[in-house]
Parts: C-alpha cells; sequence; structure tokens
C-alpha cells in the first residue's frame, strides 16, 4: 500500500513539473526573438572628433614685446601716470595707465560691467528715462587694458593684411582704437550709448530726444558728457556726445552748469600747462 501511494505521489509530481515545463515553454515561445532585417541598413554612428579645449589667452601671448613697442611708439613722450582720485580719476592721451587697475565691479545687464555706484547711477538714469518714453541702450562700458591692447594688436593685423606697411599700420590703427593705457574705459566709470532707434555712434545722436534728455539730466545721476563740444583742443579728443563718464553729482552738477569739461574742471589742459591738478579736485572731492 505505502509503495502505491509512494507511486502515485511521484506521479502527481512529475505531472506538476511536466506541467510546468510546458507553461514556460509557452511563455518562452511567445517572446518574439527579434531578427535583424537583411533589407534594412542600420546606421553607425559616427565617432566625432574630441575638439581640445580652447585654451585662455595669456598676458604674454597679447602683450608681446613688439605691441608694446607699438604702444610706447604712439605715446607722447611727455607722457605722465594717470591721477587716480577716485571718481575724479584722469585718464587721456597725457595721463595714461601701464596695466590693469584692481577694481570692484557690478554687472549692469549685457555682459557690461562697472565700478558699483557708477552702475548703480547708470542704471537709475536708464530707467528714469524710461518713464518718458525714452529708450537708452548702453553699448560699451568697463574694459580691461589687456582687452585694449588685443583689440589695437588685432587691429593692427588686419591693416597690415590690408596692404599696410607695420609702421602704417600701427598709426592708421591708433586713430581708430584707443592706444591701450588712454582709454577712459579702463576706469570702470564710463558708458557709450545709443538710442532705441538711433544705433551708431556719431554726431546724428544729437538729434534723438534721448541725447536731448540726457544732456539736460545726466548730472543728476554723478554723470557728465565726457567731450562736449568746443573742448576738443582740451580733451585732445573729438567731440563724443553719446560718451558718459561718472564723476560724482556735486562736481557733475558744477561742470554742466559751467559748461566746462573734466580737465578744466581739474586744472589740466593740452597747452603744455602739464601742472597737474591745479584747482577742482583740490577743493571739492566727490570720489569714494
Amino acid at each position: 500500500m505505502k509503495k502505491y501511494i509512494r507511486s502515485v505521489s511521484s506521479a502527481l509530481f512529475l505531472g506538476i513539473l511536466l506541467t510546468l515545463g510546458m507553461n514556460r515553454m509557452e511563455v518562452y515561445a511567445t517572446e518574439p526573438i527579434p531578427v535583424a532585417d537583411p533589407n534594412v541598413v542600420t546606421e553607425v554612428p559616427v565617432q566625432q572628433p574630441t575638439v581640445p579645449a580652447a585654451r585662455p589667452k595669456r598676458k604674454e601671448d597679447i602683450l608681446t614685446v613688439q605691441v608694446k613697442a607699438d604702444i610706447e611708439s604712439m605715446l607722447k613722450e611727455d607722457t605722465q601716470d594717470a591721477i587716480m582720485n577716485g571718481y575724479l580719476s584722469l585718464l587721456n592721451k597725457d595721463y595714461i595707465l601701464h596695466d590693469e587697475l584692481e577694481m570692484d565691479l557690478v554687472g549692469i545687464g549685457n555682459g557690461h560691467q562697472l565700478e558699483p555706484l557708477a552702475a548703480e547711477k547708470i542704471t537709475q538714469l536708464v530707467k528714469d528715462a524710461q518713464k518718458e518714453r525714452l529708450y537708452i541702450n548702453i553699448t560699451s562700458s568697463y574694459r580691461t587694458y589687456l582687452k585694449q591692447v588685443e583689440l589695437f594688436k588685432n587691429k593692427i593685423e588686419r591693416l597690415e593684411k590690408e596692404g599696410y606697411t607695420h609702421e602704417e599700420a600701427v598709426k592708421e590703427a591708433a586713430t581708430v582704437v584707443a592706444v591701450p593705457g588712454t582709454s577712459e574705459h579702463h576706469l570702470g566709470l564710463t558708458v557709450d550709448f545709443v538710442t532705441g532707434r538711433y544705433k551708431k555712434l556719431d554726431e546724428g545722436i544729437r538729434n534723438t530726444n534721448e541725447y536731448k534728455w540726457v544732456e539736460e539730466h545726466a548730472w543728476e545721476y554723478g554723470y557728465i558728457i565726457r567731450y562736449p563740444q568746443g573742448k576738443s583742443d582740451i580733451t585732445g579728443i573729438i567731440t563724443e556726445p553719446w560718451h558718459l563718464r561718472y564723476v560724482g553729482i556735486p562736481a557733475a552738477k558744477l561742470i554742466h552748469d559751467r559748461g566746462i569739461c573734466l580737465e578744466e574742471f581739474l586744472g589740466v589742459a593740452y597747452d603744455d600747462q602739464k601742472d597737474g591738478v591745479s584747482y577742482g579736485a583740490g577743493w571739492i572731492n566727490t570720489g569714494r
């Protein structure tokens, strides 16, 4: 009897195993086995070549011995160091920088940067102009000394490709691009602007309502039109109605009311005076 029960149990167990096996085989059979279609061309992804990251430009690659000599050749023999006096600093073709200035900068939008208070005031100026439906767009602001060197160097190289000799290219470049160390943009206190409709940096901007508003109100924000009409013999720069410079409200008001330029305010002229700051900063200080 026990043998019979054991035989039945074995048979039942074997039957269960066979049933499970058949079910699993049915499951496997229902899963399709992927087969490559000989009529389909499989595209093999092309391995893109690895492009090495651009190496940051080093100072010695830009400010080469030749470029240094080119810069020196375009400077006057009697140039002096820039007069650094906060917001009344003087930087031009006679009072120059030889390297970068260390300063704090803040953004004013579109990649532009300025000294913090200059940034705050120009931002407010632009916003207040907008309330009058006048649209002022900043096109240039702080520029490093090295960036100016690069612009100057690139202009020389382009002129040489056009057929200029090196000496001719250097002289011509200096008439178009500010010689490094002489640009107010190094100070972080200067902006160039155009309007929503007038996009050129030329005399035509005087005819815009935006310029007329700036001419009247810029001093209220501590800004002056740096190179006004009739002052080129003093500033050494052609008139630039689009070029604004932060000097602080007290100095800006005095300069605006008297119709003078910064050099006159500081007592520095281009008539061989070269006596440094003889008045202006000596009795009024809108500095930090």
